[in-house]
């Protein structure tokens, strides 16, 4: 068979006024890829399970471990989209966070010939900002709406502390987007390893992470001390939702100080990583060691899931770490 191309059109359900994508992925992408595809165009961070569920059938990521995922969910890592849902206008749905359950709607508007030159997936155009994780589903995220909508409203200070200071609910950033999935489309270069990357010093920081940290460009020499380690973590290893900045008086040891932000994405966040660099600089810091990306889950073993388990909330990191 020919490979052909998708175009569709993913809505959030109940959403007033809508928030909608329209998108062209390839037709062999996995279920699983195309879970991964959405995650990037509406704005998620995949940080939670999902499901779809397609003629009365669910897709899903099975657990090996967990009976109720091997009874209830076809494995979605096997599964093409072109041979479950081979017509034009088929719809399915997409439920993402068994919490929150942010259902969506994807009609399959079109299916066309592969473009030469062209690059998928390719999100076209789109409506409104992706609401936040975990502010409790539609009927939260209306709830959300209302109070930043009012200034005197008694939860406006908070709402907005726990945005981060901002959030506009009309943005789109339609070129942010196909940024983000021309590195998904890059995913599969080789990388450096984890234990590479976390190990790897650098004189002064990077400018685009730390900007006010001044430099020093002769990357041999001897590590002086003592040095802040800025590792990142997130779902997968795209999507840095986590970075955790320690502090280490010797080689070798522990962090002697540790501290962690959350965000939807902690390296673009110039809040967050103002706070990271003001932190590096209240510890007379001599070099900064930096992850390249992200390298591993932002749960944490023994506080988030049972010591010696897989992470049960990212299924990406499975086996990795």
């Amino acid at each position: 068979m020919n490979e052909v191309i998708y175009q569709l059109k993913v809505t959030l359900k109940e959403s007033k006024p809508l928030i909608w994508r329209r998108f062209q992925v390839p037709g062999n992408a996995s279920l699983h890829k195309l879970h991964r595809i959405l995650q990037t165009v509406m704005g998620w961070t995949n940080s939670h399970l999902y499901r779809f569920e397609i003629n009365e059938i669910e897709y899903g990521m099975p657990d090996p471990e967990d009976d109720f995922y091997e009874l209830h969910f076809e494995d979605s890592s096997k599964v093409r989209l072109v041979k479950v849902l081979p017509f034009e206008k088929d719809r399915f749905t997409y439920e993402y966070d068994f919490g929150d359950s942010w259902q969506h709607d994807i009609l399959i508007e079109k299916i066309l010939p592969v473009e030469l030159g062209a690059n998928y997936p390719i999100c076209l155009f789109g409506k409104r900002a992706c609401p936040p994780e975990d502010c409790g589903g539609i009927w939260g995220y209306s709830d959300l709406l209302r109070i930043i909508r009012k200034p005197k409203d008694e939860e406006y200070e908070r709402m907005m502390y726990w945005l981060g200071g901002s959030f506009d609910p009309e943005k789109f950033d339609l070129d942010g987007v196909n940024k983000s999935l021309t590195r998904f489309h890059q995913s599969t270069r080789p990388k450096k390893s984890a234990s590479q990357q976390a190990t790897e010093i650098k004189n002064g920081a990077d400018k685009r992470i730390l900007d006010k940290i001044s430099r020093n460009n002769n990357q041999t020499q001897e590590a002086k001390l003592p040095i802040a380690t800025v590792c990142y973590y997130g779902p997968d290893d795209k999507t840095p939702t986590k970075a955790a900045v320690g502090i280490v008086n010797e080689l070798g040891k522990e962090p002697v100080e540790l501290k962690r932000w959350w965000g939807r994405d902690v390296i673009r966040d110039l809040r967050i990583q103002a706070e990271i660099a003001d932190f590096i600089k209240a510890h007379n810091i001599g070099n900064v060691a930096i992850t390249d990306g992200v390298i591993g889950c932002p749960h944490e073993e023994g506080l988030d899931f049972p010591t010696g388990e897989d992470c049960p909330y990212c299924p990406f990191w499975r086996g990795k770490q």
